[in-house]
């Protein structure tokens, strides 16, 4: 299972941007990526990332106006 998790991070990534870190057993991935601040409260803040794919899911917690953006 991991080996395919980490074949589909590569392939999604590249090879020079996808690091298993064994002790921690997590995947280190450096990606360039959209993302926005979102909060109810303004005290507690999560992050979304901003991609097409994840669009029907974005409808659910952002405004229009940020939808377009995307």
């Amino acid at each position: 299972m991991k080996k395919k998790i980490g074949a589909a991070f590569t392939q999604k990534y590249g090879k020079n941007n996808v690091k298993y870190l064994a002790n921690e057993s997590t995947y280190l991935i450096h990606a360039n990526m959209r993302a926005c601040a979102v909060s109810q409260d303004r005290k507690s803040w999560k992050f979304v990332i901003l991609e097409k794919e994840y669009k029907s899911q974005l409808v659910k917690v952002l405004p229009k106006k940020i939808l377009d953006k995307i």
